[in-house]
Order: C-alpha cells, then sequence, then structure tokens
C-alpha cells in the first residue's frame, strides 16, 4: 500500500486504529467511529443532539455501546474509499488536510 493511501493517523504516526460502524436503536441512525486499543476517537459524534464535543477521545463506551455493529474489523484507511464512486473527493480531501497541516 502506498504510503499516501494509508491515512492521516497512520501518516502522522499513531498507529493502526479500526473503523466501527454501527445502527442505533429503531431510529436506524448510522454513525462511525475509530478504535484503538480501547481508545474511542470520534470526530463527528456532535451531530448527535446529546454530545456537545467536537471532537471525543475516549476510553468510556457507555454512548457508542447504544449502537449496533454492522462492521469493526477494517483498517481505517483510503484503500476501501478508493473502491467507492467518492474516491476522488475523499483523495482530495485528504490531500488538503495534509497540505494544511504541512504533511
Amino acid at each position: 500500500m502506498r504510503a499516501e493511501r494509508q491515512g492521516y493517523l497512520i501518516d502522522s504516526g499513531f498507529g493502526e486504529w479500526r473503523f466501527c460502524a454501527g445502527i442505533r436503536d429503531r431510529s436506524f441512525l448510522s454513525h462511525a467511529w475509530l478504535e484503538r486499543d480501547g481508545l474511542i476517537l470520534d470526530i463527528t459524534a456532535d451531530q448527535f443532539t446529546e454530545i456537545d464535543e467536537p471532537v471525543l477521545l475516549t476510553r468510556d463506551r457507555t454512548w457508542h455501546d447504544q449502537f449496533t455493529f454492522v462492521e469493526r474489523h477494517r483498517t481505517a484507511n483510503l484503500e476501501y474509499l478508493l473502491l467507492q464512486d467518492f474516491a476522488v473527493d475523499a483523495e482530495w480531501t485528504y490531500r488538503e488536510l495534509c497540505r494544511r497541516t504541512g504533511q
């Protein structure tokens, strides 16, 4: 795998994270986050009214355990995105993130 396609966390030296996705109760609200060594990294939880933090980095599973897993085993990287219709957008976003952070 080429380094520029691994992902921001791997490229920044934070190691390999797992992509997790689930659906919550009868509302069928879906959500996704990353996990590694008992840590949860969630950059989009604040889309839910009960979460005020723009970024969650926690070991507390209470809120995330409300979701029934639909996916939990693949490595969080860009290889999966490159197989999707929105691959061009994903690559542009990643390159822009690297540019803005000086990577």
